[in-house]
């Protein structure tokens, strides 16, 4: 699930305790630093910049196996 990466977003994380990286997954195997499904995590750890012709957005993505560790 692909969003913007709001001043909003960034508030509700503060407000209600948000986990939404990789990190915070159970799925994640941190000696290795990679997901267990071996799914690419930089999209889902950092945000990215979206170039929409004049106009930039930083977006993030959702995992949709995403489970709190």
């Amino acid at each position: 699930m692909d969003f913007p990466f709001s001043a909003g977003f960034k508030e509700q994380v503060k407000e209600f305790s948000l986990k939404y990286k990789c990190t915070d997954c159970i799925h994640f195997n941190e000696p290795e630093t990679k997901c267990s499904f071996e799914y690419p995590i930089n999209s889902h750890h950092y945000f990215y910049i979206m170039d929409f012709g004049h106009q930039y957005e930083p977006r993030f993505s959702f995992c949709k196996y995403f489970e709190l560790n």
